[in-house]
């Protein structure tokens, strides 16, 4: 039986046991929780090593655990700001810490379709008021519809155009835009670097079989019902979408991010599970898994799930911060 963490911080542990907590509490989107923690771990010295709880880290661990906190602290801080604590603006800043933090800067890096979205949600930040949560829903929207791709697939790209195009296709789950995409690429390149990428891509980062219309616009519902704050609504059209169509992994794999952000880690990883056996090079279900099996602490499963999405795509940009907070919590 894999047991979450408690959703209350407990209190008078040591150093150690909130820097686990607080990883573990990220790995699970609970920015608070984990905010807290981090907080109460970073108070000890890990300068001091000798007795030091936090001694066993190394000096990379340990910067980037600090910067994990830092940046959600960011985050929380910036949503009570603005928004006071609600649960639209919460599922927000657990989905991204891209809004506002240094460490989702360096997880955005070059990719312009994040970058544009990040500049929109701060956009959108500065001008509103304490409070307006419909205004803030609607100025959301607006920004992530600015950074949209555009949503039939052009005519006259060249290969690194239509591999750019698939990557924020991809961002933004529209899976047969981004499939359409990546066989232009396959085509114009073939087995040259670009076309192995493309290869890659659409072995790992998409569905095995093309989404029916109804999936695809189920998903979407999905989406959207999440964004203004309608999780049990979204998680009711993905478990529809599961009933309607087993076969197909991705309802699974979303709906297990759900599960895992309330808790309930069996429920994530028998639907991960289920994904994994549809389609084993579907690369954010072993990320998923590998998220499940360190947060209940069977660390070993953790890192063989992480060498699979590694073998999968060893230059996927999710596997290294993530295999160095499963490092940390490795010596914890």
């Amino acid at each position: 039986m894999i047991k979450a963490p408690p959703r209350t911080v407990p209190s008078h542990l040591e150093p150690r046991d909130y820097c686990r907590l607080a990883v573990q509490y990220y790995l699970m989107g609970w920015t608070r929780q984990a905010v807290k923690s981090g907080r109460l771990a970073l108070q000890s010295n890990p300068s001091a090593h000798g007795n030091s709880p936090l001694g066993d880290l190394s000096e990379e661990d340990y910067g980037r655990f600090r910067q994990m906190v830092q940046g959600l602290d960011t985050s929380v801080s910036i949503g009570e700001q603005f928004f006071g604590v609600s649960r639209t603006v919460n599922d927000f800043m657990q989905e991204g810490a891209e809004a506002t933090s240094a460490f989702a800067d360096e997880l955005i890096r070059d990719n312009k379709a994040l970058k544009l979205l990040k500049f929109g949600l701060e956009e959108a930040a500065r001008q509103i008021s304490t409070g307006a949560q419909d205004l803030f829903e609607q100025a959301l929207e607006q920004a992530v519809k600015v950074a949209q791709p555009p949503k039939p697939v052009p005519d006259g790209l060249t290969s690194q155009g239509y591999l750019d195009l698939a990557k924020q296709y991809l961002q933004f789950g529209w899976t047969e835009q981004a499939r359409d995409s990546l066989l232009k690429v396959r085509e114009m390149e073939g087995e040259r670097l670009k076309g192995a990428l493309a290869w890659t891509l659409l072995r790992t980062q998409l569905p095995k079989e093309p989404l029916p219309f109804l999936a695809e616009e189920g998903l979407a519902e999905a989406r959207r019902k999440s964004m203004r704050g309608a999780e049990d609504a979204a998680i009711e059209v993905l478990e529809e979408l599961i009933q309607r169509y087993p076969d197909l992994e991705l309802p699974y794999v979303v709906l297990s991010n759900y599960e895992l952000r309330n808790g309930r880690l069996e429920k994530a990883r028998s639907l991960l599970n289920t994904a994994a056996k549809l389609n084993p090079n579907y690369l954010n279900t072993w990320l998923q898994l590998a998220k499940v099996h360190a947060i209940g602490g069977d660390i070993l499963e953790s890192q063989r799930c992480l060498d699979r999405a590694t073998d999968l795509d060893p230059d996927d940009f999710a596997i290294p911060p993530l295999r160095q907070l499963i490092s940390i919590l490795s010596r914890l």
